[in-house]
C-alpha cells in the first residue's frame, strides 16, 4: 500500500477481496432480513 497526501493506493487483490467480504455480509444480512419480513407477516396475517 502506497500512501500520497492526497491518494492511498491499495492493490487490486486487497481491493477485490474486501469488496466481496463486504458483498458476502451484505448478502448474509439481506436474507436475514428477508426471514424477519416473512415472520412478521406471517405474525400479521398477510400470508
Amino acid at each position: 500500500m502506497t500512501i500520497n497526501k492526497r491518494f492511498i493506493f491499495v492493490p487490486n487483490e486487497i481491493e477485490d477481496e474486501a469488496i466481496q467480504k463486504l458483498a458476502s455480509e451484505k448478502s448474509a444480512q439481506e436474507t436475514q432480513r428477508q426471514q424477519l419480513v416473512k415472520q412478521a407477516q406471517k405474525q400479521g396475517g398477510l400470508q
